[in-house]
């Protein structure tokens, strides 16, 4: 595990450093219309930053939602 208390966050026997952390304010939360607290069906939701996150294949990266119901 990488030590979140230090900048960068590194593994000390080997080297490996995870990118710098980002750090933002949020400007907006925006679930679900269908959201329901009970069976927790569209559990999900947009959330909006105040800044522009830095994707990177080692760090943050954007996930693929489904497109359909799968079972």
């Amino acid at each position: 595990e990488y030590d979140t208390r230090t900048n960068p966050d590194c593994e000390p026997d080997s080297g490996t450093c995870a990118r710098p952390h980002q750090e933002f304010q949020i400007d907006g939360i925006y679930p679900h219309n269908g959201y329901s607290p009970e069976t927790r069906s569209d559990d999900i939701a947009l959330i909006r930053v105040d800044g522009i996150i830095q994707f990177h294949p080692m760090g943050v990266r954007p996930i693929c939602l489904p497109v359909q119901e799968q079972q």
